[in-house]
């Protein structure tokens, strides 16, 4: 059967000294009739009564010494939180214990709460050594076992504070935050502005090109148009009117004043007006196309200039919806509105009819007519919003915004 031996190992420290010495057949150690173990070493003999071992029932005392931080102390008092230097480095806290029986053999546990999940053994060194605190509050206690493991009664405790660095507080750490974020604010805007920059001298190439092209065709082929339109009239003029070929030159004449109205459109296509124009352009556009149906227009704000691609985009967009509404809505009266502000510029087609249809209003398109999707397309190239309403039976409502930095010039 196994059984645990219990026994008590003694040393020097218990008056035993010397080694034992080797005088074999001789023993070392003996049991006296008087119930007395005798040793014999080297440096004597000696004797220890097992009948009557001397035990220390006494707990003893724990007390705290002092609080050392980066090889300064800092005065402390019990009942008091003792402030100590920012961001230390080395903390070590020096403890002590009172056991006059055998010093010696006192045994230490310690712990910071919220630091050390569990007692940490400190055997029989009189301090406890922490690096990297934190800021916060602490507390630390410290007990002991005297030779014979009697525990203290009451823990030691000393209460400490790390203050925070300026840099670990919570205004610095706030500034940095407000400051990275204006960092990239400034980022942003200074990306923004770039790309507006470049985007508004694409817009100048752009037009520039328009305008020499413009340029050139009413200098060169409208003007060469013109004159042979001059020309095949005063031919026509000259011939008998049973002539053979005066039907062939008047047919010729009309496909030549044709060619020169198509011309004179494109040319007033790449020589657009200023914003207020657009307004009167879709008016007469649409009066063109559907006299039978009114058009009412407003406008309100003050009246910008688009930059050229932007005009385009919504003279495109806009048209489409008109053309839309008075095909497929069946309405007896269109609404085309523009609002001009300054941080965007607001576009709206609203028409009184039969509304979309449920299947067309969920998919944003019909099978075979592309009409939205080609305005969203156009929307999204621009970085605008297209907002599409429909109610069954009472119209559609399409509104268009553009941000003022994208739409205006300048």
């Amino acid at each position: 059967m196994k059984h645990r031996i219990r026994f008590r190992r003694v040393n020097h420290l218990d008056g035993l000294r010397g080694a034992a010495t080797n005088s074999f057949p001789i023993p070392t150690a003996v049991a006296g009739t008087d119930g007395k173990l005798w040793f014999s070493t080297a440096a004597g003999i000696f004797w220890l009564d097992a009948k009557r071992p001397m035990t220390n029932k006494m707990p003893p005392g724990v007390h705290v010494r002092a609080i050392n931080v980066d090889g300064a102390n800092f005065k402390w008092s019990k009942d008091t939180v003792t402030p100590i230097p920012p961001n230390p480095g080395r903390l070590r806290i020096d403890y002590t214990a009172l056991s006059f029986s055998m010093p010696e053999r006192v045994r230490f546990q310690y712990r910071i709460e919220g630091i050390d999940r569990d007692w940490q053994d400190g055997a029989a060194v009189h301090s406890a050594t922490y690096t990297g605190l934190a800021p916060g509050k602490y507390r630390f206690r410290v007990r002991a076992a005297n030779n014979d493991g009697v525990r203290s009664v009451a823990d030691a405790v000393a209460d400490f504070e790390v203050p925070p660095a300026y840099y670990q507080s919570i205004w610095f750490r706030t500034l940095v935050v407000c400051l990275l974020a204006l960092a990239l604010l400034g980022i942003y805007k200074l990306r923004v502005t770039y790309v507006a920059r470049r985007a508004v001298e694409g817009y100048a190439i752009q037009a520039a090109e328009r305008t020499r092209i413009a340029r050139d065709l009413h200098d060169t082929l409208l003007q060469s148009v013109h004159v042979l339109s001059l020309r095949l009239a005063k031919v026509l003029d000259r011939l008998p009117a049973d002539s053979y070929g005066r039907d062939e030159i008047e047919r010729s004449l009309c496909l030549v004043e044709a060619a020169l109205q198509e011309g004179q459109d494109k040319l007033h296509g790449l020589r657009r007006g200023p914003a207020s124009d657009l307004l009167g352009e879709l008016s007469s556009s649409f009066a063109a196309e559907y006299p039978l149906l009114p058009l009412k227009l407003s406008c309100t704000g003050d009246v910008k200039e688009f930059q050229p691609p932007v005009r385009e985009e919504l003279r495109a967009v806009a048209f489409e919806a008109l053309r839309n509404a008075a095909r497929h809505s069946g309405a007896s009266q269109i609404r085309f509105g523009m609002e001009f502000d300054n941080h965007e510029f607001r576009m709206s087609i609203i028409d009184n009819g039969k509304g979309l249809p449920e299947e067309v209003a969920l998919a944003g398109f019909s099978n075979g007519r592309w009409g939205l999707v080609g305005m969203r397309e156009r929307i999204d190239q621009l970085g605008a919003q297209l907002i599409v309403e429909s109610i069954p039976g009472e119209g559609t409502m399409i509104k268009i915004s553009v941000a003022a930095t994208r739409a205006y010039v300048g």
